[in-house]
């Protein structure tokens, strides 16, 4: 029998708490959560429903990058999600309604989740703005 070599590739590895992914598999993990924001577009009709699952989804997906190490695009995925709630323009009746309250307190909520972010790694505020 013929003994073959085998090529291994690291794909992750630990720096203290943090878990570090190679970037193509980090890549690829981050590109799930764009297509529920995507599929979401699609499915939901609601507006204001839409949007807070999407900024849901983009707030995880900056969670998934947080962790893995690339924090630049974790702070990016986060300023989207707070785009996405800020960014719903409604009637004055629509304004007083539940579903349009809680995309408000969500975008004050992620505002403050990026200046921590940004406070804990001052490199990235000059790269964010």
């Amino acid at each position: 029998m013929k003994n073959q070599l085998k090529n291994y590739r690291l794909v992750a590895r630990m720096k203290g708490n943090e878990l570090i992914l190679s970037s193509e598999v980090r890549d690829h993990l981050a590109r799930l959560y764009d297509r529920r924001v995507e599929r979401l577009s699609v499915e939901e009709h609601r507006a204001e429903r839409r949007a807070h699952l999407s900024s849901l989804e983009l707030e995880r997906k900056g969670d998934f990058l947080w962790a893995t190490g690339a924090k630049l695009s974790a702070v990016r995925a986060y300023l989207a999600a707070l785009k996405l709630a800020e960014g719903l323009r409604l009637g004055s009746e629509q304004e007083r309604r539940g579903p349009a309250i809680a995309l408000r307190e969500r975008a004050r909520m992620l505002a403050a989740k990026v200046e921590r972010c940004l406070g804990e790694d001052g490199r990235l505020r000059g790269l964010v703005r």
